[in-house]
This record gives C-alpha cells, sequence and structure tokens, in this order.
C-alpha cells in the first residue's frame, strides 16, 4: 500500500512565496515559522517545513521479527569525537526561486563535518516503478517501487552529489553546493534546479529523506554492539558486510514520518539462511512545487488571461522587434530564464508546452503567452 505523508498548509493562513538564500550555513534567511511540535509538516512562507522529534534516531527500534538482530534501538560509536546527534534530523526545509532549489537540515549536533550522511531523494514523474528503490552509498535499504526516485541529494564526507538513476554524478553540471554548521547542528546547500530538470520547479514531487553516518563517501555499517567506530543494534561486528551482517538498514532517521511509526520502515527486512531481502521505506512527501517557489504575482496574474501568443518553431520564438530585455517564466510566476538586446528566443532545453514572457522594448512592457511546441 502506498504510504506517504502530504505536506499541506493546515496551521494558519500560509504565505505562498519564497525567496533567494545564501548558501553559507547561516539560517537566518530560512523565515519560514516554527511552530515548535514535532512531527509536523506545513507550509509557510514558500518554506517546505518538516519538523522531526529529537531522539528519534533509533534505526530499527529494536525489533525486527523476521532477523536476528540485537533487540536494542540503534546506538553511536563509542568515540568521544561523536555526539550522538550526528543522525537525528531536527527539521527539514526546502524552497525554491527559480532557477535554485534550496534545502536547510538541522541535526541535534556533529562536530566533524565528514560524520552525517543524509540524502534526499526526489520521485519527479511519480510513475509506479519508474526511477531508482536502491538507497545511494549502501544505506543497505531500499524504498517502495510507488515512490522510485529520478534524482538523490547525497551529502556526506563533506561534500555534496547529485545522481540521477543511472548512477552518474550530476552535481558540477547543476551546481550543487553544501555548506556544514556544526555550530548549530545545520547543513545548507542548493542546486541549480533547472539544470537538472527544467520541470522540477512547477510540478508534484515527492521526497524521501534519510539520515546515518558517513563512512568515506558510503553509509557507515551498524552493528550487533557499538564500539569506537561503529554504532549497535544492528548484525555483526567490525563493519562486517558479508553473509547477513550488512542487511540491516544502515540509516539511523527518517524525515515525513511519526516518531511512532517509524520504527516499522526500517525493521521489515529479512535475515535467514535462504532469504535476505533489505528494508523498504515509504515515508515521504508529496510538495506542489509552485507552492515553495518565488513567483511574480502579476505574471502569475495574467497567465490565465487572453494574452497574445508567440509560437516557437523547433524551440525558436522570433519576436518582430528587438527587445531590451525578456523575461521567461513558468506558468506559476516562476522566473527561469532572462536575454537582454535580442529579437529571438531559444527555448529548446525547456520542456513545457506553454511558457511566458514579459517583453520589453523601447515603448513598454507586455506579458506573452508562448505556445512551445516540439
Amino acid at each position: 500500500m502506498k504510504k506517504w505523508l502530504v505536506i499541506v498548509a493546515f496551521l494558519f493562513n500560509v504565505k505562498l512565496f519564497a525567496h533567494q538564500i545564501i548558501v553559507d550555513g547561516d539560517p537566518s534567511d530560512w523565515i519560514g515559522t516554527n511552530v515548535g511540535i514535532s512531527d509536523t509538516g506545513y507550509i509557510d512562507a514558500g518554506e517546505a517545513i518538516w519538523l522531526d522529534a529529537r531522539g528519534d534516531d533509533t534505526g530499527d527500534g529494536g525489533d525486527a521479527p523476521d532477523a536476528p538482530d540485537n533487540p536494542a534501538g540503534y546506538s553511536y560509536p563509542t568515540d568521544t569525537s561523536f555526539t550522538a546527534g550526528e543522525a537525528d534530523i531536527i527539521q527539514a526545509r526546502l524552497t525554491g526561486a527559480a532557477p535554485y532549489f534550496y534545502f536547510l537540515i538541522q541535526l541535534d549536533s556533529f562536530k566533524s563535518v565528514y560524520y552525517p550522511m543524509i540524502v534526499i531523494m526526489m520521485d519527479v514523474d511519480r510513475v509506479y516503478g519508474s526511477g531508482n528503490i536502491w538507497i545511494p552509498q549502501n544505506a543497505d535499504c531500499q524504498v517502495d517501487s510507488q515512490i522510485a526516485w529520478e534524482y538523490a541529494i547525497v551529502i556526506g564526507d563533506g561534500g555534496i552529489r547529485v545522481f540521477n538513476t543511472n548512477w552518474e554524478d550530476l552535481a558540477d553540471s547543476v551546481e550543487a553546493q553544501v555548506v556544514f554548521n556544526p555550530a548549530n547542528g545545520y547543513i545548507e546547500g542548493s542546486i541549480n534546479a533547472l539544470k537538472l530538470d527544467s520541470t522540477l520547479l512547477d510540478t508534484m514531487v515527492t521526497f524521501i529523506m534519510v539520515a546515518g553516518l558517513n563512512e568515506f563517501g558510503n553509509f557507515k555499517e551498524v552493528d550487533d554492539t557499538a564500539t569506537q567506530w561503529y554504532g549497535g543494534g544492528g548484525l555483526g561486528e567490525n563493519g562486517e558486510t558479508d553473509s547477513i551482517f550488512w542487511i540491516e538498514p544502515d540509516i539511523y532517521d527518517l524525515a515525513f514520518i511519526r516518531t511512532d511509526e517509524q520504527p516499522a520502515e526500517l525493521n521489515n527486512y529479512i535475515a535467514n539462511d535462504t532469504v535476505l531481502k533489505p528494508a523498504v521505506i515509504r515515508a515521504s512527501a508529496t510538495l506542489p512545487m509552485y507552492a515553495i517557489t518565488s513567483v511574480e504575482e502579476t505574471v502569475r496574474k495574467d497567465a490565465g488571461k487572453g494574452l497574445p501568443v508567440l509560437f516557437a518553431k523547433k524551440g525558436v520564438v522570433e519576436l518582430g522587434v528587438k527587445a531590451v530585455s525578456v523575461i521567461l517564466y513558468l506558468k506559476n510566476g516562476a522566473k527561469i530564464a532572462e536575454y537582454t538586446n535580442t529579437s529571438r528566443l531559444n527555448i529548446a532545453s525547456f520542456n513545457y508546452p506553454i511558457l511566458f514572457a514579459r517583453v520589453r522594448t523601447e515603448k513598454g512592457s507586455k506579458i506573452y503567452k508562448i505556445i512551445n511546441s516540439k
């Protein structure tokens, strides 16, 4: 059965606007209200906000009925360099200001930027079975086929990677960046969403977010008993991955799910003499991205009116006049491109049948509807 949480605005009057973020590890430019209620999702000030419970970073909770796991929840390595909060999500925020998609994650605490391991997966087409079901970087866990992902943002080893379903790292091409702030547990980052997928900011996207510990760019194994460098509550010892020792999920915490429901998401793996089957996660949040992407209000209002139409032929729009500037928008008013001193637009790279443009000439400014047939 499909099981996900749709983040909706239900706590107060929502302000549907977003804003540019400076990716510097300082959360002060995230302005949505923190209502202080754990296990709560909502939208405010153009930010999708999930407030997670503190102290729920216990993985499978110590109850894996079809595996011989440790009867206790997950614990952290005993070395004093760990704070025992590196995999505990406190809050997560998402927003957009075209062309960028921004994220902010707060962990309970961390001393070293190399210890946290966060993965944000995005199901963009929301088609059953379309995408990848394995959680990246050897998390030893899958997502349900109904939320198979097209893109995965991997935050770990002090850096960021962005994978497609072919496991190609697109981080450089999509201008991915991340900043860790150990002083208060924040991780802040962005990607150029339009370079990743031109539909991302103007559609419904399902997000899955998981947290664990990093070991050389992969999820650190969870052993039976905690030792200096490995946490406890799982299977095996000394980070073993042979036989059945790899099968427990190396994930401590999930976003977008209630604390009391989380263990069942991570304890459904099977490990016996004949069957090894990883846990399958269904916890996710489906967001209308146009509700968290900054918009130009006048363009959004005019988009439904009888605007003059421009046609793209093989991806090229001939304006018939020299424009001082042309700003290209999605139907929700999100700005996606800008041109100057031009009489033609090449929009072949934008996968939208309809776009809108504000064309400014020496005589004034006007909004047009663009039919982008290919």
